[in-house]
């Protein structure tokens, strides 16, 4: 047993510390943080999917995922990019803190990933702006990225916006979120629970749930790179 653990899901403790110490949300990136307990579902549901993967690439960790994956899959891979040096800060202190030698925490925009650098990852992670005001374009650029980064055939995680929310903004970006990733050869295994909550998020009641991704056939679609400026975000 790994110190923090309980049964593959990391201890209460551990999330709680770790949750404390994130640093506040940046709206103007689309950060909103997960609550503790659904960080700990999260990172739990991530483990029973990519536990016997070798490498995942994940774009973005303001919710501090991959360390809580580190440690839980010490033979994954964890490489994660992030634009907020805060974030990439305190997730290199949690590296040091529990000794993970399988956490890679690069200072990166999305905007500036080279594919070449980036290659090979068997799975992938997205949690990306749910893209309210912009047709989804976040959601895309991040699927796209993580699509360019991995193998031809891969799996991945994208936490989408919950399905039943009201909004009709939700229910067209499903649309095109799902006709995207058809066009890169990628079907939607099944939706799954955790669904996640949210603090200070702008639309009420919004929550996420998991889509498990497979890609099988190494189609090519139309490229969705991500956008200059705040247009990636909103």
């Amino acid at each position: 047993m790994v110190l923090g653990l309980t049964h593959q899901v990391p201890s209460e403790e551990l999330v709680s510390d770790m949750a404390a110490s994130r640093p506040p949300a940046d709206h103007t990136l689309e950060q909103f943080l997960m609550t503790r307990e659904s960080l700990r579902k999260q990172v739990g549901f991530l483990a029973s999917k990519f536990g016997q993967h070798q490498s995942i690439f994940i774009i973005g960790d303001d919710d501090h995922v991959s360390p809580l994956l580190a440690i839980i899959c010490p033979r994954l891979m964890v490489t994660i990019i992030e634009i907020d040096g805060r974030v990439c800060d305190n997730l290199c202190r949690w590296r040091r803190r529990l000794g993970l030698t399988n956490l890679d925490v690069i200072n990166l925009d999305i905007r500036q990933v080279n594919t070449c650098c980036f290659s090979g990852f068997d799975s992938f992670y997205a949690n990306p702006p749910y893209s309210s005001k912009n047709d989804g374009h976040g959601l895309r650029a991040w699927a796209f990225v993580c699509l360019q980064a991995c193998r031809d055939e891969c799996r991945g995680v994208v936490a989408m916006p919950w399905m039943d929310h009201p909004e009709q903004w939700v229910r067209r970006n499903w649309v095109a979120m799902r006709a995207f990733l058809t066009s890169y050869g990628c079907s939607i295994v099944r939706h799954r629970a955790p669904l996640c909550e949210y603090g200070a998020i702008r639309h009420a009641g919004m929550r996420s749930w998991n889509w498990a991704v497979h890609r099988h056939t190494p189609l090519q679609g139309t490229p969705e790179p991500p956008a200059v400026g705040c247009a990636l975000y909103r």
